[in-house]
């Protein structure tokens, strides 16, 4: 009876130390997976960190490259309107160029129709003037005809005489 009462005291102290050990054992197991789960969260905390930031620079990088883009579309806008602008400055200098080049050319017609029509006056007057002359010219050669054509006439009418009285 002692030595079963033995063999049952060793057989409780080995279940006892058996059972201490599974203890250990679980404790240890339940200590690695508290560890294995804090890294896992820590690295899924890491990695939403990560993802975080990386979602935040891609975000900035849209934002700057959006900025960029209608800078340069502004830009690009201006550069039209700008060009537009010399465009019609240029247009309007040319026009006023045009103009002014219509308004000498209307007043060198004039000046030229002038310079024509007081050329026509002066021919004119000198004209006038030589049929006056002319006139004149005619109206003394008729009186000299007149006096030579009398003369003729007296100096007949004279000889006419003379010779009644002769005969």
């Amino acid at each position: 009876a002692e030595e079963e009462a033995e063999a049952a005291r060793k057989a409780e102290e080995e279940a006892e130390a058996a059972r201490k050990v599974e203890e250990e054992r679980l404790a240890v197991e339940a200590e690695t997976t508290r560890k294995a789960e804090e890294a896992e969260a820590a690295r899924k905390a890491e990695e939403e960190e990560v993802a975080r930031k990386a979602e935040e620079e891609a975000e900035a990088t849209r934002k700057a490259e959006e900025e960029r883009v209608d800078a340069e579309a502004a830009a690009a806008h201006k550069a039209a309107e700008e060009a537009e602008a010399a465009r019609k400055a240029e247009e309007e200098e040319v026009a006023r160029r045009a103009e002014e080049e219509r308004v000498a050319a209307e007043a060198e017609a004039v000046r030229k129709a002038e310079e024509e029509e007081a050329e026509a006056v002066r021919k004119a007057e000198e004209e006038a003037e030589a049929a006056c002359k002319a006139e004149e010219e005619a109206e003394t050669s008729r009186k000299a005809e007149e006096e030579r054509v009398d003369a003729e006439a007296a100096a007949a009418h004279k000889a006419a005489e003379e010779a009644e009285a002769a005969r």
